[in-house]
């Protein structure tokens, strides 16, 4: 990706967060990016070809920060959080006002690849836990049933409402317990 794509980009993600997918201009994002509108045009068709690169771009960064979280190291439950929390930090940070429905708006807008980073996220923690304990854990279910289970946990929070360090919070707790319902080693 170019540079200039990836500024337009970058401001893109702010920009969306602050004032919601509907009351996000093409004016507002040129302005964001440094740019005039028709420059920005000469990036991006349309809004909704700049949203759904933004969205694209975004879960990249989440699928690198997740990959680097299962290697770190650390104990079952210190790499699930890392796993999990690289989706959570890309919608909970302190400009998402609008988080409800920019998380709407990126279903409905770019639906598969919203899917398709569901499925890795899922793959990821599927991966942690397997390589944490045999596929079969403590409480007798498959590796991939417990990874689906806390990926649509993380979606509930979210979709929560609180400060950062509440959700991560709440992350935390349900890897804990998970970590300890599953009697796997911590």
């Amino acid at each position: 990706m170019d540079a200039k794509r990836l500024q337009i980009l970058e401001a893109a993600v702010p920009c969306f967060g602050r004032y919601g997918y509907a009351r996000t201009s093409m004016d507002l994002l040129a302005k964001a990016a440094g740019m005039s509108r028709p420059a920005l045009y000469q990036h991006f068709k349309s809004k909704e070809h700049l949203f759904q690169a933004m969205v694209e771009c975004a879960f990249d960064v989440v699928d690198r920060r997740a990959a680097a979280a299962s290697r770190s190291g650390g104990t079952l439950a210190d790499r699930l959080y890392g796993v999990l929390a690289a989706r959570l930090d890309l919608v909970a940070g302190p400009e998402t006002e609008f988080r409800d429905e920019v998380l709407r708006e990126a279903a409905a807008i770019a639906g598969p690849i919203v899917t398709s980073a569901r499925e890795r996220l899922v793959s990821a923690v599927e991966d942690v836990l397997t390589s944490a304990a045999p596929p079969r854990l403590g409480a007798e279910l498959p590796a991939r049933d417990v990874a689906r289970l806390l990926v649509d946990a993380l979606t509930g929070i979210e979709l929560a409402r609180g400060t950062v360090d509440e959700l991560r919070g709440r992350l935390r707790q349900l890897v804990e317990l998970t970590v300890r319902g599953l009697g796997a080693p911590a």
